[in-house]
C-alpha cells in the first residue's frame, strides 16, 4: 500500500501580523518606528508622513509575492501599495490609488507580484473568487528587496491584513508511474486540473492560483483508469508544495512521525552542543536499501551547517549511510548540533533544518 506525503514545503514566510512586534523579515526603510503601527489586531499600519516609507524583504531568485489589503484610499494624493526596491533612484512600484471614475469597491483587495528569475509580473483582484487580472511584466537586473511601501504624499494610513511569501504557484506530486492520471481537488470537491504521467519523478504538476494555505486532495489512477488512491485533505498546501507518491521509510523524534511536516523544538544548545535521537522505521512489506540521512538548508537558514550524525555516538559525519533496511526493522540515529560559542553570537533566532533520508 502507498501513500502521500508532503516532501517539500512551497512556503518561504507568512507574515498575518498578528504579533505586538514588526516580523524580523522586515526592514523598514527608512528607519523610523514611528512610521509603522502593529498593535491593532492581525492587520499592520503604514503610517503617512511626508515622505515615502517602505517595509522590504530581501528576495529570492524565484517567489510568490502576495498582499491582502485592507485599504481604501479616499483622496487623491493617496498612493500605497507594492514596491520591487533596488536604490531610492531605481524601484518598481505597484500602486493602489484612489480612481474618481470608479466606485471605491474597485480597489484591489488583493495585489501580486510573481518572479521568475529577473521577470516581474503584477496581477490584482477585487475578491477572493476573481480571476487574476493582468496589470504589468518587467523586467528588472540583479537582486534586490521587495515589500510595502506609503507614499510620502498620501494623507490616509495604508493597511494590511497579510503577506505570504511562497515558492511558485505550482504544486507537483511525484513518483507517480507513466501513464497513471492524477487529479486534484479542492474542499468541495471541485476539479482544479488533471494531469497525465509522462515521467515518473516528473510526476504530475497543477497551477493553483488561490492564495495560501488552501486545503486539496489528490486521486490517482493507474494506465487502465481504474483509482488506485485518494488522499485525504491537505488542509494547508501552498505553492510549491511537492508530494511524493509510495512507500518509504518512517522518521521519529520521541515517537512523533516526522512525515507531518511540522517544525520540532528539540532544545537548547548548552556547552555548544545538543544531542538528540532519530528512529528510522520500515513498516512496509519490502525492503529499502542504501539509507543515508542528512542535513538540508531550510529556507535562508544556517542550521543545516552544524547538524552531525552517528550510528554509534562516538564518529559523527555530516551524512551517515544506514546500509539496508529490511522488513519491520528499526534504526536509531544519533544527531548531535554542535557549534564553537564564538559563532552563537552572530546567530539570532532559532537554527533551522530539514532531514534528508535517502533510499534506494
Amino acid at each position: 500500500m502507498s501513500r502521500v506525503v508532503r516532501a517539500v514545503k512551497g512556503k518561504i514566510v507568512f507574515d498575518e501580523f498578528d504579533g505586538t512586534a514588526l516580523a524580523p523579515m522586515w526592514e523598514p526603510f527608512p528607519l523610523d518606528l514611528s512610521r509603522y503601527n502593529v498593535m491593532t489586531p492581525d492587520v499592520i499600519e503604514l503610517i503617512a508622513g511626508g515622505t515615502d516609507f517602505m517595509l522590504l524583504w530581501n528576495e529570492k531568485k524565484e517567489y510568490v509575492f502576495d498582499v491582502i489589503n485592507n485599504y481604501f484610499p479616499m483622496g487623491v494624493t493617496d498612493f500605497s501599495g507594492i514596491v520591487v526596491f533596488r536604490d531610492e533612484q531605481e524601484n518598481v512600484e505597484f500602486l493602489e490609488f484612489w480612481d474618481t471614475d470608479k466606485p471605491v469597491t474597485s480597489v484591489y483587495k488583493y495585489m501580486r507580484v510573481k518572479k521568475e528569475d529577473m521577470i516581474y509580473t503584477f496581477y490584482a483582484k477585487n475578491n477572493d473568487v476573481d480571476e487574476w487580472e493582468l496589470i504589468h511584466s518587467t523586467n528588472i537586473v540583479g537582486k534586490g528587496r521587495i515589500g510595502l511601501i506609503i507614499k510620502g504624499e498620501s494623507q490616509d494610513n495604508y493597511q494590511v491584513d497579510a503577506v505570504r511569501i511562497y515558492q511558485s504557484n505550482n504544486i507537483r506530486l511525484i513518483n507517480i508511474p507513466p501513464e497513471y492520471t492524477v487529479y486534484l481537488y479542492d474542499d468541495t470537491d471541485a476539479i482544479l486540473g488533471s494531469y497525465i504521467v509522462q515521467d515518473q519523478q516528473q510526476g504530475a504538476r497543477f497551477i493553483v492560483d488561490k492564495i495560501p494555505p488552501y486545503s486539496c486532495r489528490f486521486k490517482i489512477y493507474n494506465e487502465e483508469n481504474t483509482l488506485v488512491h485518494t488522499t485525504s485533505l491537505f488542509m494547508d498546501m501552498c505553492g510549491g508544495d511537492i508530494y511524493y507518491y509510495g512507500a518509504m521509510p518512517e522518521v521519529y523524534y520521541e515517537g512523533i512521525t516526522l512525515f507531518n511536516d511540522n517544525e520540532f523544538f528539540l532544545g537548547y544548545v548548552t556547552n555548544d552542543k545538543l544531542d538528540f535521537e532519530l528512529e528510522v522505521v520500515n513498516p512496509w512489506l519490502h525492503d529499502f536499501f542504501n539509507l543515508q540521512m542528512s542535513a538540508l538548508k531550510y529556507n535562508d537558514g544556517s542550521g543545516y551547517k552544524y547538524v552531525e550524525f552517528s550510528l554509534d555516538e562516538v564518529d559523527y559525519e555530516k551524512t551517515v549511510a544506514l546500509g539496508d533496511l529490511l522488513v519491520g526493522e528499526r534504526k536509531t540515529v544519533y544527531v548531535r548540533i554542535q557549534k564553537a560559542i564564538e559563532e552563537m553570537a552572530y546567530e539570532i533566532g532559532p537554527l533551522k533544518f530539514q532531514i534528508e533520508l535517502t533510499f534506494e
